[in-house]
């Protein structure tokens, strides 16, 4: 019965596929234009953190190109082709007619689509550095042949033309979790840390941080906690903050007099809130600021697999990394090189770690330095990586 329902799956996924490629290849008839570039985030419906500073670079050259700019947040299987077919196809006609298709993570018509697709498809990855496994780098576990083809038939990650990391210490992870030749992975930089290193917007933050929190003193300090996301097989699960007592967190921000402004991963959708009783040094971000803008205006930042530890690093500001599940997080997903062993913060495992890492806040700051870890995971560390990108588009095009 088991192997009915599996071949009945490879069916639909092999129509479906023959569907696409029909429709995709049909669209080659229509004018290819060399002077036109997609910017598709598949990250939010809004702007992009990590295509908008491209975006904007590029308008500044005034070049007659046609630039589209597009942005989804689309489901991550193929619910997505039914419930979005009109971006599907949309994005099928863009793949046929244009010189450049940018995108900043999954992309599923992409995976489709088995020749070589007509534009340059440039993957430029969300996060820095290589942290946490993903994409062709994760191992699946299939019990027999007919699984494995089952799985191979839509291979995520795959059809990129080039891909853009932080590093060359990070380009051959990416060439594995992208099946891409390390070559044809680019270490010019991360557009969306350009911003870090913006004096004005620094100013702008720390400001934009006081107004929003009119209680935040002289003498408090403020630590940022931003999480990532969890999955239990192949769907997202809701946020938990992980303190099985939050009293005991709120008496030690009480007593070291640190407010702390947790940032809920954009994955997850329901809305989450503090009980008034712990409002006054626990915060929720509804918002109001960015990442980068707290990135900024904080003191110090807790994570946990995030790949915002890399943006942060850039800072020189202290940071810890609590992994009160590490041990079923690293089975389930696994770390890349020694990256563990490497960190710009401890790991903390447990409240009472981050309890004592929150108290020794003030003299951790004054003996940090991470110039090891930003000097591997940054070949440059200038703030110009957006014109490093649009440079290298500008030479393609010409080809």
């Amino acid at each position: 019965m088991k192997n009915i329902k599996l071949i009945l799956k490879i069916c639909f996924k092999l129509l479906l596929k023959g569907s696409i490629n029909v429709i995709y290849f049909s669209f080659r008839i229509f004018p290819f234009n060399q002077k036109k570039i997609v910017f598709f985030s598949t990250r939010s419906s809004g702007n992009s953190e990590n295509l908008a500073p491209l975006i904007e670079e590029l308008k500044k050259r005034e070049l007659d190109w046609k630039v589209i700019e597009m942005s989804a947040q689309l489901e991550t299987n193929l619910s997505q082709l039914y419930k979005h077919p009109k971006i599907s196809i949309k994005i099928l006609y863009l793949l046929a007619t244009s010189r450049f298709f940018i995108i900043d993570d999954y992309c599923l018509p992409i995976y489709l689509i088995h020749k070589r697709i007509r534009a340059d498809v440039i993957q430029i990855w969300h996060a820095a550095g290589a942290f946490k496994k993903f994409g062709q780098s994760i191992p699946r576990e299939t019990k027999h042949s007919l699984q494995e083809f089952e799985r191979q038939l839509i291979p995520i990650h795959s059809g990129y033309s080039k891909a853009i990391v932080s590093s060359k210490s990070a380009a051959k992870y990416f060439s594995e979790a992208f099946n891409l030749k390390e070559e044809n992975v680019l270490p010019l930089g991360v557009p969306k840390t350009d911003c870090l290193f913006n004096e004005q917007l620094l100013e702008n933050s720390t400001s934009k941080l006081k107004h929003k929190y009119s209680d935040l003193k002289a003498d408090v300090k403020t630590v940022v906690y931003m999480p990532t996301f969890r999955e239990q097989g192949n769907k997202r699960v809701g946020f938990k903050l992980f303190f099985d007592d939050i009293s005991e967190l709120y008496a030690v921000l009480e007593a070291e007099k640190i407010m702390l402004i947790i940032q809920v991963h954009p994955y997850i959708k329901e809305r989450i809130s503090i009980p008034p009783a712990y409002e006054k040094w626990i915060k929720i971000n509804d918002g109001l600021m960015t990442t980068p803008e707290l990135l900024l205006a904080s003191n110090a930042f807790v994570t946990d697999y995030s790949s915002l530890l890399f943006d942060y690093s850039l800072l020189g500001k202290p940071m810890s990394l609590y992994m009160p599940d590490l041990a079923q997080f690293d089975k389930n997903r696994g770390f890349y090189g020694n990256i563990m062993n490497e960190l710009p913060g401890p790991i903390l495992e447990s409240e009472s770690q981050i309890f004592k890492w929150l108290t020794d806040l003030k003299s951790i700051q004054k003996d940090y330095s991470n110039d090891i870890f930003v000097k591997k995971w940054f070949d440059h560390h200038d703030g110009f990586a957006s014109k490093r990108i649009v440079d290298y588009l500008v030479v393609e095009q010409s080809k």
